[in-house]
């Protein structure tokens, strides 16, 4: 009995994450530009804007989903 409420907790709780992902408001802060998905079509735009601000500090997070 206290595995299946367990189980049942553990699949509410994947349930839940998984329709936060699918539904939960896409925005960014004020002031912030929007997150862009980088392209071959738009790696020149993203080096332009890297190199312009060479006096401030600037991270790049690559992420992938495999």
């Amino acid at each position: 009995m206290k595995h299946s409420r367990v189980l049942i907790s553990l699949l509410a709780v994947i349930a839940l994450a998984f329709g936060w992902y699918l539904f939960a408001a896409r925005h960014t802060p004020a002031g912030q530009p929007p997150l862009t998905t980088v392209q071959q079509e738009s790696i020149a735009a993203l080096r332009a804007d890297f190199n312009q601000h060479a006096d401030k500090i600037r991270i790049i997070i690559l992420l992938s989903p495999t």
